[in-house]
């Protein structure tokens, strides 16, 4: 049999820097009964290479990345859309979290601003659902109310449509955490639009957007400000140059692809 991680368990990098000595010694509980169960799979696979090379170091068991990949399905009924003309749109989607350092954007972001005033908008598809991450971007972007929008729950499919219609695509890596990759990544490659990972983790997230050639990989707020400018000079002369010529490099990273990495791996242990 093979064991799965989509997430790590006991050897995960997050859960591991709680500074609480109950859930410390639950983690110590829990590890022995991974080691027990685990060690008997034939193959560890996971959805990042830090996951399974922590995971295969446990337990003593050989591993493999099989990542979660995109649905080009998925974009089938709005392959045609094409990005507002009317204004240069970046856009985060997925949930934020305390650790992710979104202030090195929101800097460069508010520098573009104050620099260009550019006919532009910075969205937040789903922001609202969670108030104290609401709350923090509002603080962060005060005074700059004209240039972004939040929203509540929004239907998956118009998350998609949002995806399509943006120039950027923003994505907050986890510096120091190795193997963290949120599925939205994958769904961006999907889109076929820029992505902007800013800050980068030095693992696996830079891995995927440089293998995929699906957008930069920034860390610091003088970068971004520039690759800002930079893109908005584009959109200025061509709001349509926005589409990215990547599709080969982008294929890998398809379900069907890891499926047949998942096949492939099966046939050696049958």
């Amino acid at each position: 049999w093979i064991a799965d991680y989509r997430d790590a368990w006991t050897t995960s990098t997050i859960a591991n820097t709680v500074n609480n000595p109950i859930k410390k010694l639950l983690n110590f509980y829990n590890q022995y009964f991974e080691k027990k169960w685990v060690s008997s799979a034939s193959f560890v696979t996971a959805s990042s290479d830090p996951i399974a090379e922590s995971v295969s170091k446990l337990v003593n068991v050989s591993q493999k990345a099989i990542y979660n990949g995109y649905d080009p399905e998925d974009f089938e009924s709005i392959k045609s859309i094409n990005s507002t003309t009317q204004h240069f749109q970046i856009a985060y989607i997925g949930t934020l979290y305390d650790g992710q350092k979104i202030e090195i954007f929101v800097d460069a972001f508010k520098k573009f601003i104050d620099q260009l005033n550019p006919n532009c908008t910075l969205l937040f598809p789903g922001l609202e659902i969670d108030k104290i991450q609401h709350q923090r971007i509002t603080e962060l972007l005060h005074g700059y109310e004209k240039y972004y929008t939040t929203t509540g729950r929004i239907d998956r499919k118009e998350i998609l449509n949002i995806e399509k219609e943006s120039h950027i695509l923003l994505h907050i890596a986890w510096p120091g955490y190795e193997g963290i990759v949120a599925s939205k990544i994958y769904e961006y490659i999907g889109a076929n639009r820029k992505i902007l990972v800013v800050p980068g983790d030095n693992s696996t997230i830079d891995k995927i957007v440089k293998e995929s050639k699906a957008g930069v990989i920034l860390n610091n707020m003088q970068d971004t400000f520039e690759f800002l400018c930079n893109e908005y000079e584009k959109f200025i002369v061509n709001p349509y140059n926005f589409v990215l010529n990547s599709k080969n490099s982008s294929d890998k990273f398809t379900r069907k692809h890891q499926t047949s990495e998942l096949g492939s791996l099966l046939k050696t242990i049958i």
